[in-house]
């Protein structure tokens, strides 16, 4: 980077001009503080002096980064093939992207399909199922009166028996 007097970017020059400004003010400030012997000037000349050397302190220590023209360009057309670069990638992806809505539209298609294909022996099973469950449940009613009809009866002759075991060992 090629160091000069006076700054490049319009940042710097800013601070420059701003910082030649308080220069002035303080060279001004010194000169009426020495002939009125005003210690409040001299404070002032003194504090315009320090903010001259904060302004210039940015200007040329921190310069802003200057490009040359042909730098500039060469960047452009960098970051002109990084955009297409990203393009052509966004492009691909979106091409799978596509392929991918496609093929699970199809997907979707086929299952509605074999679901109407399989819809009617769905509903005739269904009905087999009913009536295979409605069969059972009357077999079960049945069996069960029989069960507890047998139940209360052997609970019956046990007791009965158990009464006269009792009565038999009681003599």
């Amino acid at each position: 980077m090629k160091l000069s007097l006076y700054p490049v970017s319009t940042q710097d020059r800013a601070l420059f001009w701003l910082g030649v400004a308080n220069g002035f003010l303080a060279v001004v400030n010194g000169f009426f503080a020495v002939v009125i012997a005003s210690v409040g000037l001299f404070v002032l000349a003194v504090f315009h002096v320090l903010v001259s050397i904060l302004m210039f302190v940015p200007a040329y220590l921190f310069p802003d980064k200057q490009t040359p023209e042909g730098d500039e360009y060469t960047l452009m057309l960098e970051r002109i093939a990084q955009v297409t670069g990203d393009l052509s990638t966004l492009s691909a992806f979106l091409e799978r992207e596509k392929k991918r809505v496609v093929d699970t539209q199809n997907t979707l298609t086929t299952l509605q399909q074999k679901r109407r294909k399989l819809q009617p022996i769905l509903k005739t099973q269904e009905e087999t199922v009913h009536a295979i469950l409605a069969a059972y449940s009357a077999n079960l009613r049945s069996t069960a009166w029989k069960d507890r009809l047998i139940g209360f009866s052997l609970g019956l002759i046990a007791s009965l028996i158990a009464s006269w075991l009792f009565g038999l060992l009681n003599r």
